[in-house]
């Protein structure tokens, strides 16, 4: 499905397989950014590069319950840039081949993240270089690279209560000045690999490291969660 103007959009309990990019939303040519679009329970598999793309919308954006189920290299399974408030919350994100990012969302004025599972290959299980990221309650299972990455836009940052176990660091800040503004706390973080944490250039292989160093995390554990 693509569209390039369409407000009000609901989307609910479809299956979409095969696609190359199975909901694509992009910039409009003529008048105002579509708003209040909402994809809820739908099953998206065997695509060739994302799952979900939307790019210059307006507000309200809402990803529910949806599952994403990976096959192919490359691509996203959630994509969102540019946008107003985004809302991605309860999909679940699995696979047996590589995603770039699970849920990458970049230049939106609010991303809100919580209570979604990404268990696959991902470079990134969940990307945040939104204005305003709020990171919640997510479970994350990454056998390929980071659990969430944290870009520079992101000036307001709240990552709580995530379980992650990543190949590579749990988390991944871009910056020191990042960590500084942001609210780090009551998470699960493990990795297979030897850096737990990064800030910049600076690894921590414990979280007690990052704990001192950064005064984030203090109420965090770091317990291998037994994902089977």
């Amino acid at each position: 499905y693509s569209k390039e103007y369409h407000s009000g959009l609901t989307l609910l309990n479809n299956r979409i397989k095969g696609a190359i990019e199975s909901i694509l939303y992009s910039t409009p040519s003529v008048g105002s950014s579509p708003e209040q679009i909402k994809l809820k329970g739908n099953t998206f598999s065997d695509f060739s590069s994302n799952a979900m793309s939307f790019s210059s919308l307006g507000d309200s954006l809402v990803l529910d319950s949806n599952t994403v189920l990976k096959t192919q290299a490359t691509g996203y399974g959630i994509y969102t840039n540019n946008c107003g408030h985004v809302l991605i919350k309860n999909n679940m994100l699995r696979g047996s081949a590589s995603y770039n990012s699970g849920i990458y969302t970049v230049a939106n004025d609010k991303a809100y993240i919580y209570n979604n599972v990404l268990n696959g290959a991902f470079a990134a299980g969940i990307y945040s270089g939104s204005d305003s990221s709020f990171i919640y309650y997510n479970t994350i299972n990454n056998t390929a690279g980071n659990g969430i990455n944290c870009g520079s836009s992101s000036e307001k940052l709240k990552i709580y209560n995530n379980i992650i176990r990543s190949s590579g660091s749990a988390c991944y800040f871009v910056n020191t000045t990042l960590v500084s503004n942001a609210l780090i706390d009551h998470n699960d973080h493990t990795t297979t690999g030897t850096n737990l944490l990064t800030v910049g250039g600076t690894n921590y292989s414990t979280l007690s490291a990052f704990q001192s160093a950064t005064n984030k995390d203090l109420n965090s554990l770091s317990i291998d969660p037994q994902f089977t």
